[in-house]
Order: C-alpha cells, then sequence, then structure tokens
C-alpha cells in the first residue's frame, strides 16, 4: 500500500514538473507591438532596433516561449489614435499613469520614469521657489502624457510652450523659447547631446513625479497573453538579466559622459 502511494506520489510531482517546463500557449492572433524613438528606452541606432524596452520585450517573448514579435516605430500620435482597433495591441514605453492604470490592462516593468523640470545652470538662481516655477514656461512636447502630471501639479496651459514632437521640443529649450524643460532624464539628455548641447549645462530644478514604465494593451489582446506577459516579467524582476539591461540603460543618466 505505501508503495503505491509513493509511486502515485511520484506521477504527481512528474505532472507537476511537466507543465512547470511546458511552453506558454500560442495565440491565433500575433499581438503587434508598437513603439516610438524614445532614448534610451527605445531607439534605432546604425538601423537596429535597440533600448531598455526593446531589450526587455525580447527577454520576455523568450520567456513566454513565443517567436521574435516585429516590432513596429511610428509616433507617439499615430499609435494612440488607432490604438483602440480590433487588432491586437502592445504599446510600449508609455507612462503609466493612474488614468491609463485605470482606462486599459498594462504592464510595469522594474524601470520607472523620473519626470523633472530642468533649466539651464545659468538660469538656476531664477527658480528657487514653486511660485517662481509656477509662473515660467516649459517646453513640452503637444501630445505628451507628461501634461496631465503638470496639470495635477498645478500647472496651466499657460505655462506650455508646445513641441510638436519631443525632438523639437528639446530644441525649442536649446534655443531658449522658454526657460524650462520637462521631461524624463534619460530621454532630455540623450536629445539634447544628438542636437550639440552640452549636457553638462542642465540643471535639475524640480522633480514631478517619479511613475512607472511599462506595456499598454487594447481589448483585442486575450487577457491569458497579458497574464503570461505578466507572469515573465515578475520573473524577470529576480534575475541577473535585470541589472544587464538596466545597467545598459543607466549610462544615459550621466550628463558629463
Amino acid at each position: 500500500m505505501q508503495l503505491r502511494f509513493r509511486v502515485f506520489l511520484a506521477v504527481i510531482a512528474i505532472y507537476i514538473t511537466h507543465l512547470s517546463l511546458r511552453p506558454l500557449p500560442a495565440y491565433s492572433n500575433q499581438v503587434q507591438f508598437i513603439t516610438e524613438e524614445v532614448p534610451p528606452i527605445a531607439y534605432t541606432h546604425n538601423g537596429i532596433l535597440t533600448g531598455y524596452n526593446i531589450d526587455l520585450v525580447r527577454y520576455i517573448w523568450k520567456q513566454m516561449h513565443i517567436p521574435e514579435h516585429k516590432v513596429k516605430v511610428q509616433p507617439w500620435a499615430r499609435s494612440i489614435k488607432y490604438f483602440n482597433t480590433k487588432t491586437p495591441t502592445c504599446l510600449f514605453p508609455v507612462v503609466l499613469t493612474k488614468q491609463r492604470r485605470a482606462t486599459y490592462r498594462s504592464v510595469a516593468t522594474p524601470f520607472s520614469f523620473k519626470i523633472v523640470l530642468f533649466t539651464l545652470k545659468k538660469n538656476a538662481n531664477q527658480f528657487t521657489s514653486s511660485f517662481q516655477l509656477k509662473n515660467a514656461r516649459i517646453c513640452v512636447t503637444k501630445t505628451s502624457s507628461i501634461l496631465h502630471l503638470l496639470r495635477e501639479g498645478g500647472y496651466s496651459d499657460d505655462n506650455f510652450e508646445y513641441g510638436t514632437s519631443f525632438a523639437n521640443t528639446v530644441i525649442k529649450f536649446h534655443k531658449e523659447r522658454a526657460p524650462l524643460l520637462v521631461g524624463s532624464i534619460p530621454s532630455v539628455v540623450h536629445n539634447y547631446r544628438q542636437i550639440g548641447g552640452n549636457t553638462s549645462d542642465l540643471h535639475i530644478v524640480s522633480v514631478i513625479k517619479t511613475v512607472p514604465n511599462g506595456f499598454l494593451f487594447n481589448d483585442a489582446v486575450p487577457q491569458s497573453f497579458i497574464d503570461n506577459f505578466q507572469k515573465a516579467m515578475d520573473q524577470f524582476t529576480y534575475t541577473d538579466e535585470t541589472k544587464t539591461i538596466y545597467d545598459k540603460a543607466r549610462y544615459y543618466y550621466n550628463p558629463t559622459q
């Protein structure tokens, strides 16, 4: 009797092991992954798509045992306009504001965006109080989700000097159309370098908010796909791969490099 019971337990253990090693299910409609040029999170270098979120999503696909998907690159305004379609779609990287997390299904990464206000060091003495900041002009992208965060923080449309894209916004700041620039630290530093600016001239005057960076899924994506994507993300958080991918992005945090 004991022998039979031991055999039964062994069979159960083998079955559970088999289930844990089994590849995650395939999906009939492949999910369309869409990103934009947001260095160093996602950007094209020498014709190759790279960046923190690109390395991360490739790792997630591997953990999910699904083929590597083609990632489409296009401006955010176009992506969000056609997001709610019957085509299973994932947008990334996305600033996961409270509003977006309440409206859409999402998966956050371990890497957060620190949204800050920059000025030039020569102007730093002009912005030593909240009153001075709230009465100053800010270069910001017109379609940016950061606008919502600024408005939550007490800034109004009267503060905003709009750019058509983030690159255009940085150029406006460089030309001193407004004394302040808002954005995530790595994106500001990278784009400022791209236009020939000296990043050691930049000065952070205020942190607006630290928000999660993540992946946003539309209603056409099966919940099972998102659940498995989340499981793979949870596993990633505790691996050596986390540090490797994160360290590649950290380079952009040092304005003196």
